[in-house]
């Protein structure tokens, strides 16, 4: 049957996979690679949209952008209800870290407001 050897090669592909590092004309020793995926390989991208494919499903009122490994979500808030959603929404994207053991890095998080002056009560 195809599916099951497709997963047994993904898993063959994905365990006991070692690295070593070269700088200059030194190499270090080589390590056991217990998670992640080949960088530079073809079959990584893929696994990582696979692996993220439900993201969206866990936003419910604003709008989401997933490209590559880059997400954006956004909403236009006018009220206090808008901006509580909003908040739904982020808290939504925090269980997904949680549920799927994957963390957003935090250090290239941005908030960016976009308003008509006199328009926005801070």
């Amino acid at each position: 049957m195809v599916i099951p050897s497709l997963i047994k090669w993904i898993a063959t592909f994905l365990q006991y996979r070692k690295l070593k590092v070269k700088v200059k004309l030194e190499f270090s020793d080589w390590i056991v690679i217990l998670s992640r995926v080949l960088q530079g390989s073809v079959l990584g991208p893929v696994l990582f949209l696979i692996f993220i494919n439900d993201l969206p499903l866990w936003i419910r009122h604003s709008m989401m952008l997933l490209f590559s490994d880059h997400t954006q979500v956004w909403t236009k808030v006018t009220d206090s209800r808008d901006e509580a959603l909003l908040q739904q929404d982020l808290e939504s994207l925090s269980n997904w870290t949680k549920h799927w053991s994957l963390q957003f890095n935090v250090d290239k998080c941005k908030s960016m407001r976009i308003a008509h002056e006199g328009h926005w009560s801070s």
